[in-house]
């Protein structure tokens, strides 16, 4: 399986970069690449992931990991797809409305 980042998962990636190049730019990097590294785990382990619980309650099919204070939230179908990696001390209706914004 291969892994793709949808645009909203490109945006929220950005907001991460930029919010520690306010507050800690020598951590940026570190930050950055250990959620991505973490993401590419999912071409061996899709299933890694447990079902995100507030999202199925809703009636969609998400799998998070975590790393950090991130969640990364992503779908499986032929591919896995990151829909949003979501700061996890935000309150979870954001995390409903950036599905919600997914294109089908």
């Amino acid at each position: 399986m291969q892994v793709f980042f949808s645009d909203q998962a490109f945006l929220d990636m950005e907001g991460v970069r930029e919010y520690f190049d306010e507050v800690a730019p020598h951590k940026t990097d570190e930050i950055v690449l250990s959620i991505v590294d973490r993401v590419f785990l999912l071409e061996e382990y899709p299933l890694s992931g447990p079902e995100e619980p507030f999202l199925k309650s809703i009636g969609l099919d998400r799998r998070f990991l975590v790393e950090g204070n991130y969640k990364i939230i992503y779908r499986i179908e032929d591919n896995i797809y990151i829909t949003q990696v979501f700061d996890a001390r935000q309150d979870p209706l954001k995390m409903v409305d950036n599905e919600n914004a997914q294109p089908i």
